[in-house]
C-alpha cells in the first residue's frame, strides 16, 4: 500500500518553535535566593494571622518579612547591575525597562508596613481581643491584593534577568546601544 498516493487530511504540519532562554548557569544561585525570599514572604502573608495572641511572635515575623522584601529587591539590584546591558553603559535602559518592579515594591512595601504597624498598635494593646477595624480591613485586602500582582512582577523578573541573553553581546544590544549614543 503506497502511502504517498493516499487522500486525506495533510500529514504536513508546520510546527512554530519558540527559543527557550537558558538560565545563566552561574546565577541560578541568585534566582534561587529570590524565589526563597519571595515564598518566605508569601507564607509570612498567609499564615501571620495565626499569631495574633502573642504580639512579640508576630513583630518578630513582621521584621523577618521586611527583610524578605529588602533582601529581594536587593538581589533584583544585583540581578540587573551584572548584566551585559548594564556593564555596557546602559543601567538607566535597564532600570527604565523593568520600572514595574520598582514602582510595585515602593507600593507594596508602603502598604505592607502601614498594615503591620497598624496591627501591631492594635495587637499589642489587647492581644486577646479580635480588633478589625474597617480601615484595616480595606488595608488588610489592599496589601495581599497588591502581594499577587508582587509575586507575579518579582518571579517574571527574576526569570527575564536570568535569561541568558541579557548576558552576552548581540546585535539588538548594539543597535540599542548606538541609539542610545
Amino acid at each position: 500500500m503506497d502511502l504517498s498516493k493516499e487522500k486525506g487530511p495533510s500529514t504536513n504540519v508546520a510546527v512554530k518553535t519558540t527559543r527557550m532562554a537558558a538560565i545563566v548557569p552561574k546565577y541560578s544561585p541568585l534566582l534561587y535566593a529570590l524565589l526563597f525570599f519571595l515564598l518566605i514572604d508569601f507564607v509570612i502573608n498567609s499564615f501571620s494571622e495565626f499569631m495574633v495572641h502573642i504580639p512579640i511572635a508576630l513583630l518578630v515575623i513582621y521584621i523577618a518579612q521586611v527583610l524578605c522584601v529588602l533582601f529581594s529587591a536587593l538581589l533584583v539590584s544585583i540581578m540587573l547591575t551584572n548584566t551585559y546591558m548594564a556593564q555596557a553603559g546602559l543601567t538607566r535602559y535597564m532600570m527604565w525597562k523593568f520600572k514595574s518592579v520598582w514602582i510595585l515594591t515602593v507600593f507594596y512595601v508602603i502598604l505592607m508596613l502601614a498594615f503591620q504597624i497598624w496591627t501591631l498598635l492594635d495587637r499589642w494593646n489587647s492581644p486577646f481581643g479580635f480588633v478589625w477595624n474597617p480601615g484595616q480591613v480595606v488595608l488588610y485586602v489592599l496589601q495581599r491584593s497588591c502581594a499577587i500582582f508582587y509575586y507575579y512582577i518579582y518571579k517574571r523578573t527574576a526569570y527575564r534577568l536570568s535569561d541568558s541573553r541579557f548576558y552576552e553581546d548581540s546585535d539588538w544590544l548594539r543597535k540599542e546601544f548606538e541609539r542610545r549614543n
